[in-house]
C-alpha cells in the first residue's frame, strides 16, 4: 500500500493499563449489526476494526487504555442506532488519517471513496497551518460543516466520537474537562438536538453538567435519586398505569406506556435556575409515554388522559400537527395525577418515537437509499451558502451556532406557511428564512394586519408577510437586530460581493484615469503582461488591489507604461454616485454635493472637502494617496450632514425645528440639546440632504423663524 508517511502520535509516558473483563470487543459489535446488516456488510465492519487496530497500534489515550478502543465505542454508539455499513466503517477509522501514518488516499484505496470522504470529513487540519487554537478549531469545525452538508453521516459520526470523549472525560484534567464540557454544551448538544438525536442530546447535557458543575450534580441526583424511590411516588404512577390502560382497553384503544422514569437532572437545574426556584418547587419530575398505533389515536388517548386527570392550564403543546424545529413529533400535556402529583405525559406513535430518540438517524435507517427528506433538517441544507460565503472561519462558527437557540417560535406566512424560528427572532429573520433575495429587498413587514418595522420581534402563532422593493438593498444596522445566523451571514455575504464589486469597478475608473497621459486604457494589457510584471497577479485581482487602496494607480500605470506620461496630470475622478461601497463619504466633515472636494485612497476613496482638516495635512503624507475628485453634474445623492440652530428657550421649539426640517423632506437621524446660555438653547442635529443647494435653503428657512436666532452647517465639529 502507498501511503505518505505522517509522525504517530503515541504516548510513551502513560503506562498502558491493562484492558477490564467488560470492554466492549468487536465480537460484541458484530452481535449488535448481525440481525439488521447482511453477512458481506459485517465483514467490511470487520476489516475497518482490524485496519484502525493495526494503524493505532502503540497508540493509548490519556486514560491508558490502547487507542483502539474509542473508535470500537463510536461505532458502538452508531450501532446502536442501526447505522449503515459505510457509516461503521468511517467510525472505526475517524482518527486514522488525523492520528496515524495512513493518510485519504490508503483509506480509499482499502474502503471506498464514500468511507474516506466520511473520515476526512470528521479529521481536523493539522494545527500548523493555523496562528491560533482558535482559528484552528473553527477551520475545523467549517470544514467538516461543510462535509456534513454533502453527507449528514459526518456529523453523527462527530456526534458519536463526542459523546464517547464525554463518557471518559475523567482522564482528562480539571481546565480540560470544563473547557470541553463548555464546547460540548454550548455546540455539540444543541447540534444533536437540531438533528432530533434525543437521545445523545440528553446524556450530552448530563455529561455537561457533571464536569462543570460536578457538586451540583451530585446534590441535585442524590435529592432526585430520594425522591424517586419514594414509595408513594412509585405507587403513583404504578396506578395511573393501570387506570390509563384499563380505560384505554375499554374503549377499544390499543396502546403501550413506558417511561416513568425521573427527569434528567440537568433539565431540572435549568428550570431552578431560571425560576429561582428550590428544589421543593419543581412539581414535574416524572414522565410517562404513551404510544399510540396512528396520529388519530395519540389524539383519542389525549381526550381520554383529560377525562381521567385535570390537566395544567397552558400544559399542552400539539406538536403532531405543528413539528418543531427538528422535526419532534408528540403530543404534551401536564395532568395532576393521584395524589396531587405533577406528571408530564407524552402520546406519540411508534415511528414518532424513534424519530424522537434518533431524528435523522432514524431517517437514515429507514431510508436505506439515502434519500431523505430534510424538511425538518432544511438549516443544514441551508449552511451550505453560509459555508462556501467569503467569511472567515471564527465568523462562520459564530454565525452557525446562532441557529442552535434552544427556545423556538412559530409564525405563518400569508399562505399559511409554518416557519419556525428561534426566540427573539425579528421579522426581518423571517423574510431571510423565506429566501435570500426577499431578505435583501425587505422594506417593512405587515403583522397581524399591522405595518411593522423589519426590527420588530415576532411572537408565536403571528401571520407575517414581507414588503419588498426591487431598489431597497442590505444595510449594516441590520446586523443590530438580525438574530439568526442565517440572516447575518446573508447580509455579510451581500456586502462582501457588493464591496468586491464596487471596488473592482473602481479600481478599473482610477487605473484608466491614471493611463490617460500615457495615451493607453486597459484594452492595451493582456493578463499575461500584468502577470509578469505584477508577480502573476491577473486584471482582476489587480484592480481590486487598486481600489481598495493597496496599490496606487500612478504607479501601476507607470510600471504598466514604462514610458514617460504624454500629458502632466489626469483628470479628475468624477463621482456618480452609484460606486457603493467602494467610494464613502468621511464622516469628519461630512461632504455633500456642491462641495469642493479631494479623494484619500486607503480601502476604497475616502471623500474628505477641501476645507478638512485631513486635506490640509495632505502635504505632510504621502501625496499620491490624494487624487483629484469631482461630483458628478446636477447629483443628488443622501448625504448626512450636522447642523448647529441656536434657539429661544421656550416650550415646544424643538418639535417646531423638527417640523420645518421635516417639511424640507430631512431625516432628521440624531438630535441633541448641548447646552443653554441664557434664555437660548443650542440644538445639534444629524439630518440628510440631498446637495448643498438643499443645505442652503433649508439653514435660510430656518433662519427665518421667529423663535431661531442662528443656523449653520458645522465641520470638523465646529
Amino acid at each position: 500500500m502507498q501511503t505518505t508517511p505522517k509522525p504517530v502520535k503515541r504516548r510513551a509516558d502513560v503506562k498502558v493499563t491493562e484492558i477490564p473483563k467488560n470492554r466492549f470487543l468487536i465480537s460484541n459489535l458484530c452481535d449488535i449489526l448481525s440481525p439488521y446488516m447482511s453477512e458481506n456488510d459485517t465483514k467490511k465492519v470487520y476489516a475497518a476494526y482490524f485496519f484502525a487496530a493495526e494503524a493505532h497500534e502503540g497508540i493509548v489515550r490519556q486514560s491508558g487504555e490502547p487507542y483502539i478502543f474509542h473508535p470500537l465505542e463510536v461505532a458502538h454508539i452508531l450501532a446502536d442506532m442501526q447505522m449503515d455499513a459505510v457509516t461503521l466503517e468511517a467510525a472505526l477509522l475517524h482518527d486514522v488519517i488525523e492520528d496515524t501514518q495512513f493518510n485519504k488516499q490508503a483509506v480509499v484505496e482499502q474502503f471506498g471513496q464514500k468511507v474516506a470522504d466520511l473520515v476526512d470529513g470528521v479529521s481536523k487540519f493539522d494545527k500548523i497551518d493555523f496562528a491560533s487554537k482558535e482559528e484552528h478549531k473553527a477551520a475545523s469545525f467549517r470544514k467538516m460543516m461543510l462535509a456534513s452538508i454533502r453527507d449528514v453521516r459526518v456529523l453523527l459520526i462527530k456526534l458519536a466520537d463526542r459523546l464517547h470523549n464525554m463518557r471518559t472525560l475523567q482522564a482528562k484534567d480539571s481546565a480540560s474537562k470544563q473547557r470541553i464540557a463548555q464546547e460540548t454544551l454550548n455546540v455539540y448538544a444543541p447540534i444533536a438536538k437540531s438533528l432530533g438525536i434525543h437521545k445523545i442530546y440528553l446524556e450530552l447535557q448530563e455529561l455537561c453538567f457533571q464536569s462543570l458543575y460536578p457538586w451540583r450534580y451530585t446534590v441535585l441526583n442524590h435529592h432526585i435519586n430520594v425522591l424517586c424511590q419514594n414509595k408513594q411516588r412509585v405507587s403513583v404512577l404504578e396506578d395511573l398505569s393501570s387506570i390509563v390502560l384499563q380505560r384505554l382497553s375499554q374503549s377499544g384503544i390499543h396502546a403501550s406506556i413506558t417511561g416513568g422514569s425521573k427527569k434528567h437532572s440537568y433539565g431540572i437545574f435549568c428550570k431552578m435556575r431560571e425560576k429561582n426556584l428550590r428544589f421543593e418547587q419543581v412539581k414535574t419530575l416524572y414522565t410517562i409515554r404513551l404510544v399510540g398505533d396512528e396520529i388519530n389515536t395519540c389524539y383519542q388517548i389525549l381526550g381520554i388522559i383529560h377525562t381521567l386527570y385535570k390537566p395544567k392550564p397552558g400544559a399542552f403543546k400539539d406538536y403532531i400537527a405543528i413539528p418543531k424545529r427538528n422535526g419532534y413529533q408528540s403530543l404534551h400535556t401536564a395532568i395532576i395525577g393521584p395524589y396531587g402529583v405533577a406528571i408530564e405525559v407524552h402520546i406519540c406513535t411508534q415511528k414518532m418515537l424513534g424519530a424522537a430518540e434518533y431524528g435523522i438517524a432514524y431517517a437514515l435507517y429507514h431510508n436505506h437509499d439515502q434519500q431523505v427528506d430534510y424538511g425538518p433538517w432544511q438549516w443544514l441544507r441551508d449552511l451550505k451558502d453560509d459555508a462556501t460565503d467569503n467569511l472567515d472561519a471564527i465568523t462562520f462558527f459564530n454565525e452557525i451556532t446562532k441557529e442552535f437557540n434552544p427556545d423556538e417560535i412559530y409564525v405563518y406566512s400569508p399562505k399559511g406557511r409554518l416557519v419556525c424560528l428561534p426566540r427573539g427572532a425579528t421579522a426581518l429573520d423571517f423574510a431571510y428564512s423565506i429566501h435570500s433575495d426577499i431578505g435583501h429587498h425587505a422594506v417593512s413587514a405587515v403583522i397581524d394586519e399591522q405595518l411593522c418595522a423589519l426590527n420588530t420581534p415576532l411572537q408565536t402563532g403571528q401571520m407575517v408577510s414581507i414588503e419588498t422593493s426591487p431598489s431597497n438593498h442590505p444595510k449594516w444596522s441590520w446586523l443590530n437586530f438580525a438574530k439568526t445566523g442565517r440572516s447575518c451571514s446573508n447580509i455579510r455575504s451581500y456586502f462582501n460581493k457588493l464591496s468586491k464589486k464596487d471596488t473592482r469597478i473602481l479600481g478599473q475608473r482610477l487605473l484608466n484615469e491614471a493611463l490617460l497621459p500615457y495615451g493607453k486604457n486597459l484594452n492595451d494589457f493582456n493578463d499575461p503582461h500584468i502577470a509578469q510584471i505584477f508577480m502573476g497577479q491577473n486584471l482582476e485581482q489587480l484592480l481590486t488591489d487598486i481600489g481598495l487602496g493597496k496599490r496606487l494607480p500612478q504607479l501601476v500605470a507607470k510600471a504598466l507604461c514604462q514610458t514617460t506620461p504624454e500629458r502632466d496630470s489626469p483628470a479628475q475622478l468624477i463621482i456618480q454616485g452609484t460606486e457603493g461601497l467602494a467610494i464613502t463619504l468621511a464622516k469628519c466633515c461630512r461632504p455633500i454635493p456642491g462641495d469642493d472636494i479631494w479623494g484619500h485612497i486607503n480601502n476604497g476613496i475616502m471623500i474628505h472637502t477641501l476645507q478638512c482638516e485631513h486635506s490640509r495635512n495632505k502635504s505632510r503624507r504621502n501625496l499620491q494617496e490624494w487624487i483629484d475628485v469631482s461630483w458628478a453634474a446636477g447629483l443628488l445623492i443622501e448625504s448626512i450632514v450636522d447642523i448647529r440652530v441656536e434657539t429661544l428657550n421656550k416650550r415646544g421649539v424643538l418639535a417646531n425645528v423638527a417640523g420645518a426640517i421635516a417639511k424640507f423632506d430631512s431625516n432628521i437621524e440624531d438630535v441633541l440639546i448641548q447646552k443653554h446660555e441664557g434664555d437660548n438653547s443650542i440644538m445639534h442635529f444629524c439630518i440628510t440632504v440631498s446637495d448643498k443647494t438643499h443645505l442652503t435653503t433649508l439653514l435660510n428657512y430656518l433662519r427665518k423663524l421667529d423663535y431661531v436666532i442662528s443656523a449653520k452647517r458645522l465641520k470638523n465639529g465646529h
